[in-house]
């Protein structure tokens, strides 16, 4: 029993952790809206996402307490570190691209608007996957290969989008540092859904290792 009160509130943890990256996510969005508009509330959002991705490297160090103090078996304590950390991740890189944002301010043209805001609501699309996946890794394991293969299908429509932005940045007649400073933005945001993969290839690890 006293191990099983470990486990459900490390369970617990792991849940909110993974609400509050996908807040960031929300809040990363509203930033995007915000700077293309030219409206300086974007810099609130940006220290929005801050303040949170914060929250959620706190909520990470409650779970890593929990395992040592011995939630789950010792066998399995690792697979739940590295979700947490990975999860994590996504939330540092939505933080960095805030930072990119705040103290740099590329200047993105209007003939790149439309596809850089398909470009972050695909990224933002990429986490609905990984919202459920640790309750089912407790009730239906193999509904995590699915997941899997949703969050691959949006990483490969951000890589597409990163493609085709980069390649109109460049074929444009705009000077070179301001394309330079582009693709930095654009590195930055397609980081956001590999890091999601890192987190579903996790998950079907944490499968695999638990199928009877």
């Amino acid at each position: 029993m006293f191990f099983e009160k470990k486990e459900e509130a490390a369970d617990k943890l792991l849940v909110k952790h993974f609400e509050v990256v996908g807040n960031v996510l929300d809040e990363f969005r509203k930033m995007f809206v915000y700077y293309i508009q030219s409206d300086k509330r974007f810099k609130e959002q940006a220290f929005r996402i801050h303040t949170m991705e914060h929250e959620a490297d706190l909520i990470r160090r409650e779970v890593q307490l929990k395992l040592y103090e011995g939630a789950f078996l010792p066998i399995y304590r690792e697979d739940y570190v590295t979700l947490a950390e990975s999860v994590d991740k996504i939330a540092n890189t939505a933080e960095d691209v805030g930072d990119y944002l705040v103290l740099t301010r590329p200047a993105i043209p209007d003939f790149l608007v439309e596809d850089l805001m398909k470009m972050i609501d695909e990224t933002v699309k990429g986490y609905e996957p990984l919202k459920d996946s640790f309750n089912l890794m407790r009730a239906d394991m193999s509904k995590l290969f699915e997941i899997r293969n949703k969050v691959g299908e949006s990483e490969q429509s951000v890589d597409s989008l990163y493609w085709d932005l980069t390649k109109k940045a460049f074929k444009s007649d705009i000077e070179l540092a301001r394309k330079l400073h582009l693709k930095g933005l654009l590195d930055l945001i397609g980081k956001i859904t590999n890091r999601m993969e890192d987190v579903a290839d996790h998950f079907e690890i944490m499968a695999i290792k638990r199928k009877l």
